[in-house]
């Protein structure tokens, strides 16, 4: 992965890149990962009022 899309909200941390969102959960340490039908590269990702956005990318 190069430049991955990166938020967290109050339990888990989310990454994406390339058709992929990986969550991990500190507290846990638990990690995984779920293939997405969103084929981008360079995005930017926000979390907000109990939703993720992928914002951007090409």
């Amino acid at each position: 992965m190069r430049k991955l899309a990166i938020t967290k909200d109050k339990e888990f941390i989310y990454l994406q890149e390339d058709g992929k969102i990986i969550t991990f959960k500190p507290k846990t340490k638990a990690l995984k990962k779920y293939n997405i039908d969103l084929k981008i590269k360079g995005s930017e990702m926000h979390f907000s009022n109990e939703k993720l956005y992928i914002i951007g990318g090409f």
